[in-house]
């Protein structure tokens, strides 16, 4: 679990994205781009909040394992 605190720091409110990127660095990217090209960085998770003027809240993102592979 993931827990995320956004907070609306301007003087509107709104809907946010939140999104919640993988990336392999180092040697692990290395050795998966010698076997075939991946991206840099890939998006596993996202959710969309609405917020008034001066809000915040805490979201949590629940990524499974299988989500954070190489494919």
């Amino acid at each position: 679990m993931i827990p995320v605190v956004h907070d609306v720091g301007g003087a509107v409110g709104g809907d946010e994205v939140l999104q919640v990127f993988h990336s392999l660095r180092g040697e692990a990217h290395a050795e998966a781009r010698a076997r075939h090209p991946v991206p840099l960085r890939r998006l596993v998770d996202f959710e969309r909040v609405t917020l008034g003027r001066g809000a915040s809240t805490t979201v949590h993102f629940a990524i499974p394992h299988a989500r954070l592979g190489v494919t």
